[in-house]
C-alpha cells in the first residue's frame, strides 16, 4: 500500500482433498494480533474492538500449532501436514508436529540442516579425566554429520520424483 495501516491478520488450518473430491476449505483459524496490542497503551483499542483482557499474545506459530491440534483433536481425516516457509522455518513447530508422528511437508529455507538417516540422540558420556563441565545436553552421538537441503540434490543418495500439488494438480 505504501504506508501503515490497519488491517487484520489471520492464522488458518484449511483441509483440501483435491485427488478425490476437489475439495478446499477452511476449517479451523483464530485473529493474530501483533505483541503491541497487548501494551497498555492499546487497552482502549481492545476494549473498543471487544478483544478480551483473557487474551495473551501468541506468534503466529503458536496460533497455528493450537489451531491444528483442535482439528485433529475434533477427528478431521488426514494424511499428511502441510504449510508454508514462515511455518517451516520454525523448528520447534517441526519438532512438535514430528513428537506425534505426523507425516507433515513444508518449504524450508535451503540452509537448514538434515540427516540421511536418523541420528542416535543423547547426552554424551562424561570422560573420565577430562576437566570441566559435564555435558547435560542432548546431542547426536551416533557421528553422523548433518547435510544442508541444499546439498540433497547433489549427495545422489536420494530418487526424486515430481509431485503436483494444490491448484495445479488437475491429473487425477
Amino acid at each position: 500500500m505504501g504506508k501503515v495501516d490497519q488491517s487484520q491478520v489471520g492464522v488458518f488450518v484449511a483441509y483440501a482433498n483435491l485427488m478425490r473430491y476437489s475439495v478446499w476449505t477452511w476449517v479451523e483459524g483464530d485473529l493474530f494480533l501483533p505483541e503491541i496490542w497487548f501494551s497498555e497503551s492499546k487497552a482502549q483499542d481492545r476494549k473498543l474492538l471487544g478483544i478480551s483482557d483473557d487474551l495473551k499474545f501468541k506468534t503466529k506459530i503458536e496460533i497455528g500449532l493450537e489451531s491444528l491440534n483442535r482439528v485433529i483433536c475434533n477427528g478431521v481425516p488426514f494424511e499428511a501436514i502441510c504449510f508454508d516457509g514462515l511455518y517451516g522455518r520454525s523448528e520447534w513447530l517441526r519438532s512438535q508436529i514430528q513428537q506425534v508422528s505426523h507425516v507433515y511437508m513444508s518449504e524450508i529455507p535451503c540452509d537448514t540442516n538434515v540427516y540421511l538417516s536418523e541420528p542416535q540422540l543423547g547426552v554424551p558420556e562424561v570422560v573420565k579425566g577430562k576437566r570441566g563441565r559435564h555435558p547435560k545436553r542432548v546431542k547426536v552421538i551416533s557421528g553422523q554429520q548433518p547435510i544442508k537441503v541444499r546439498g540433497l540434490l547433489k549427495s545422489g543418495d536420494l530418487q526424486w520424483h515430481g509431485i503436483r500439488s494444490g491448484a495445479a494438480n488437475e491429473e487425477r
